[in-house]
C-alpha cells in the first residue's frame, strides 16, 4: 500500500500529505513558543475592551517553513500529482491556523478578572488530526485542466473549483479496495495484519477487521516508539525512545 500512495493521488494521498504539512508546520510553531529558534517570537496582538495584548503563537514561522521544506519536491506544477500534493499540504498548513485556541488569563485583586489579556494557542495535535479527518470523508475529486485544478461535471464540462473545493483535500484517483489482497494496486489487504492501538478496548483495530467482514484475534503487548521528537535547526528530527503497552489485533477469517 506504501508504494501506491507514494504515486496515486487518492484521498488516502491527500490526507497523508495534508497531515505530514500539518504536523512539520506544528512542531516548529511550537518551538518557536518555547524559544528554540532565536530568528521568531510570539506574535503580539492588540487587546480588546477590558483586554490587555497577548501574544498569539506564531503559526505564521512554521507555515513558511513547512512551505519551504515539504513543497521542494513537487517543483513541477504542470504535473497533476504535484498541484494535488501542493494543494494537500497548503491544506494541512491551514488547519493549525484554524485550529488554534484561544486562552485567556485574569488580572485582578483577590482572583478577580477586571481586565484579562488572551492570545491564540496550538491545540492538541489530535485536534488537528480531527479536523483534517473531517477533510478527507469531504474531499473533492479534481482534475487538472492548463495547468489549473478543476471540477468534472457529468456533462463532461470542466468548472473552476468552488469555495469548499478551494479548502478541502483533493484527489485524482479513487481509492482500492483495502479490505483484500491487490498487488497491482498496491493493496495489502487486512487478512493477517496486525494493527497496535492506545486504546484498551480496541475499537480503532476492530473496526478495521470488522468493517472488511473479519474477525479479531486481541493480545497484549510491549512496544517501542519514537516520542519527545524535536525539530533540529536545519534539517533533521530527533527522537527519544519509549515504551509502552499496546492492544494488538489480527484479522483473521
Amino acid at each position: 500500500m506504501d508504494c501506491f500512495l507514494a504515486f496515486t493521488a487518492n484521498r488516502e494521498t491527500a490526507f497523508v500529505h495534508s497531515i505530514n504539512a500539518a504536523a512539520v508546520t506544528y512542531f516548529l510553531t511550537r518551538d518557536c513558543r518555547r524559544g528554540i529558534f532565536r530568528n521568531c517570537a510570539c506574535v503580539r496582538q492588540t487587546g480588546q475592551a477590558g483586554e490587555w495584548r497577548g501574544c498569539n503563537d506564531n503559526v505564521k514561522f512554521g507555515e513558511v517553513l513547512s512551505k519551504h521544506f515539504l513543497n521542494a519536491r513537487h517543483v513541477d506544477k504542470r504535473k497533476a500529482r504535484a498541484v494535488i500534493h501542493l494543494h494537500n499540504n497548503a491544506v494541512g498548513r491551514k488547519a493549525v491556523k484554524k485550529t488554534l485556541k484561544q486562552q485567556c488569563k485574569c488580572h485582578g485583586v483577590s482572583g478577580g478578572c477586571s481586565s484579562k489579556s488572551c492570545w491564540k494557542t496550538l491545540p492538541l495535535f489530535s485536534e488537528i488530526g480531527d479536523y483534517l479527518k473531517a477533510k478527507y470523508q469531504q474531499a473533492q475529486k479534481v482534475r487538472l485542466h492548463t495547468n489549473k485544478l478543476v471540477l468534472k461535471l457529468p456533462s463532461r464540462v470542466f468548472a473552476p473549483l468552488t469555495k469548499k473545493a478551494r479548502r478541502s483535500l483533493v484527489f485524482l484517483k479513487p481509492s482500492p479496495d483495502y479490505c483484500h489482497r491487490d498487488t497491482k494496486k498496491g493493496s495489502t489487504g487486512v487478512l493477517g495484519r496486525e494493527c497496535s492501538s492506545d486504546s484498551p478496548n480496541y475499537l480503532e483495530c476492530i473496526q478495521m477487521c470488522t468493517s472488511c467482514d473479519y474477525r479479531v484475534e486481541k493480545k497484549l503487548a510491549v512496544r517501542s516508539s519514537k516520542c519527545n521528537c524535536k525539530f533540529v535547526w536545519c534539517c533533521d528530527i530527533k527522537c527519544s525512545e519509549c515504551k509502552k503497552l499496546v492492544a494488538v489485533t489480527k484479522c483473521v477469517r
